[in-house]
């Protein structure tokens, strides 16, 4: 947990501001409308997941005597789920309701990077959250779902490395962003690509940004009002 939270503020120490009001009551306002979703009956695909969760508690091994052929990621999560709230559906469901906010607060930091305009970021993080709360019981607390926990914090982590290029934190910011990515293939090989992806995005922006001779590198994308997206990082 304390990983997540220094990949989110990026190490940076920032007074309460209004800023961090409106963050806070984004988060909020997704998370009470999306409340109904702890109603939700299990899925098939769930439920497979939620029966080998239980297999692993019980000290059953996966693969060999409970079987499904996603990675195991999932099932540790689901496991964890049942460990920390109980053996319920209320307690699967509730997976959703804390990994959301944490990958909206990546989302809003990746909006403003890129871009240099904090209300970009805002903006994804309440696209997101409407939309990911809109699906059905049949795709929510999946496995692709929670694998965007990962992928979001790599992204911001492989930013962070990117931004400290010629310090002694960047290669840290490197090996967290490496974590997140290792985990983010045991939720699904195919994502091999994002982290290919990631990878590539990564050499090229530090490349850019040694070639420039300046820390932070360029936006990857035309930014405008340099001085605000300092400000905001």
């Amino acid at each position: 947990m304390m990983v997540i939270l220094r990949v989110l503020r990026g190490g940076a120490r920032q007074a309460f501001s209004r800023d961090h009001l409106l963050t806070f009551g984004l988060l909020l306002i997704v998370t009470l409308i999306a409340l109904p979703v702890l109603t939700y009956p299990l899925g098939r695909d769930q439920g497979e997941f939620a029966t080998i969760a239980r297999g692993i508690l019980d000290g059953r091994t996966p693969y060999t005597e409970l079987w499904n052929p996603k990675p195991p990621a999932v099932f540790y999560v689901y496991a964890a789920a049942m460990t920390a709230f109980g053996r319920t559906v209320t307690a699967l469901r509730a997976i959703d309701l804390i990994i959301a906010p944490v990958i909206m607060l990546a989302l809003i930091r990746l909006g403003t990077r890129i871009t240099g305009d904090r209300r970009v970021g805002l903006f994804a993080a309440l696209v997101f959250g409407v939309f990911y709360f809109t699906e059905t019981f049949w795709t929510l607390t999946q496995n692709d779902g929670i694998a965007l926990l990962p992928m979001t914090l790599a992204m911001v982590a492989m930013f962070n490395a990117v931004d400290g290029t010629g310090s002694a934190s960047a290669w840290r910011w490197a090996f967290v962003a490496g974590l997140f990515s290792a985990w983010t293939l045991w939720f699904k090989y195919p994502f091999a690509l994002f982290v290919v992806a990631l990878v590539m995005g990564f050499v090229l922006n530090r490349r850019h940004n040694t070639d420039d001779g300046a820390t932070p590198p360029p936006s990857p994308l035309p930014v405008h009002g340099e001085g605000e997206l300092r400000a905001a990082m």
